[in-house]
């Protein structure tokens, strides 16, 4: 006798598998339209500029050949974007060269990564985008008491190599927070660098560097794109983009105020302390020891107290090479780069070969990095002089220094992606990156 219970069991048992039939079509549909998506952008083996979905603006064909120091893309009134060239580069033509490059780079083949497929990939890129951004943003949760700073730097004594851990354990969250609120037991002028920074000494003994703010948050730096001084919103937000996209070779960087007259004079060196002084207003202002460092160019606090980026030292130890796409920064004097659209053939002979495709591959991922965030300054490239990161797009070079950007968010430099659109390589992982943002913000419909 069949009872209720019985017909209970069957129509449950039914209704599953629908909802399984239905997951299943609704997968079988995003995996179709990301393929048909894919398809339709053309993406070659070696990539072209010209394809790539980083913007979805309407560039005007005729370009304008105007009193600037390098390519890049400006967004009109009416919305569209017009492409800005130096008048000594009027024959700047990033297409008319494309065959010419891919034919003679053949043999610098693009790796693929077996285990990097399609929907899956960007499934996991999903869970890992919003896992870090939940993380976080809880980076101002209360910690009890007065915490002890010496297992919070255990936990980064493998950083960047122990990232996900960080991430998935909540720890990242922890050692922002600390960051913010951790004690300073000695400040100093740093060395590093043409700009103002100081050089801190934290409780536990970690280092870190502080940039102070020059700017207020909403300022747009005009003319040169690598103008202006050094942006501290800048470095925390390269570093919050650099979570999201698996950049994982830089620095922990966060926001952090420091109270001149509590914080840093009692624990400051007398070659700090000498650059104090009150201005007219009564504030308490100082202007360091820098290259660019000037009496009449302090930086001045506001009741005693100023902005700026916390940026902690990464351990490992560095090489410094000049990066062979370095700009000149002199006026209407152009690098061999910008003339020479031919110009990786050089940087392929230069480079060791065991190591020229993998060293490429980071040079083309940080020049991306730097579009994005608008960064026109890389002028050295800081190697890892020991192991390289064990994960990430960038493996062999640190994100350090990342000062001069989100300058002008009017303007796109596209000749920051010269490695791009000149080597014509890339690789497969870095692409599925931005091939999932690029659909995120268009199923949502963001801007």
């Amino acid at each position: 006798m069949v009872t209720r219970k019985d017909i209970t069991n069957c129509l449950m048992f039914l209704v599953s598998v629908m909802i399984v039939m239905n997951i299943y079509t609704l997968l079988i549909f995003w995996k179709t339209k990301f393929d048909k998506e894919l398809e339709n952008q053309k993406v070659r083996e070696y990539g072209n500029i010209g394809k790539l979905p980083i913007r979805q603006r309407t560039i005007n064909s005729e370009r304008q050949n105007v009193d600037v120091t390098s390519v890049r893309f400006q967004i009109s009134k009416d919305g569209k974007i017009r492409l800005l060239v130096p008048k000594e580069l009027r024959n700047y033509d990033l297409k008319s060269v494309e065959k010419e490059i891919l034919d003679k780079i053949k043999e610098e083949r693009t790796p693929v990564n077996s285990e990097i497929q399609g929907t899956a990939y960007l499934e996991r890129r999903w869970k890992r985008a919003f896992s870090r951004t939940s993380v976080i943003r809880n980076e101002n949760d209360l910690i009890d008491g007065r915490l002890n700073p010496l297992p919070v730097w255990r936990k980064i004594i493998d950083w960047p190599n122990n990232i996900e851990k960080l991430v998935n354990d909540g720890s990242l969250g922890q050692i922002l927070s600390f960051l913010s609120h951790v004690k300073v037991i000695q400040a100093k002028n740093s060395r590093r660098g043409t700009q103002l920074k100081l050089e801190l000494i934290l409780e536990g003994g970690e280092m870190a560097f502080f940039k102070p703010a020059w700017y207020p948050l909403d300022t747009q730096i005009r003319g040169e794109p690598y103008g202006g001084k050094d942006r501290h919103f800048g470095e925390v937000a390269a570093f919050y983009l650099a979570q999201l996209m698996g950049y994982n070779s830089g620095p922990i960087v966060v926001g952090r105020k420091l109270n001149l007259v509590n914080e840093i004079l009692p624990y400051s060196t007398k070659q700090l302390n000498n650059t104090f002084f009150r201005n007219s207003g009564g504030e308490l202002c100082f202007y360091g020891v820098c290259y660019y460092c000037r009496k009449q160019d302090p930086i001045c606090s506001v009741q005693n107290e100023i902005n700026g980026a916390l940026i902690l030292q990464m351990k490992q130890k560095f090489k410094l090479f000049q990066n062979p796409w370095r700009r000149t920064y002199k006026k209407n004097e152009f690098a061999n780069w910008e003339k020479n659209m031919t110009y990786c053939q050089n940087v392929l002979l230069d480079l060791e070969p065991t190591k020229r495709t993998d060293l490429l591959l980071d040079i083309v991922a940080v020049s991306a990095f730097d579009f994005l965030i608008g960064n026109a300054d890389r002028h050295h490239l800081d190697f890892f002089a020991g192991d390289p990161v064990t994960s990430g797009h960038v493996l062999n070079i640190a994100l350090l220094d990342n000062g001069k950007s989100f300058g002008d968010s009017e303007e796109d430099y596209i000749d920051i992606l010269a490695p791009l659109y000149q080597c014509c390589m890339y690789s497969l992982t870095l692409i599925y990156t931005y091939f999932f943002f690029f659909f995120f913000f268009k199923l949502f419909k963001i801007s």
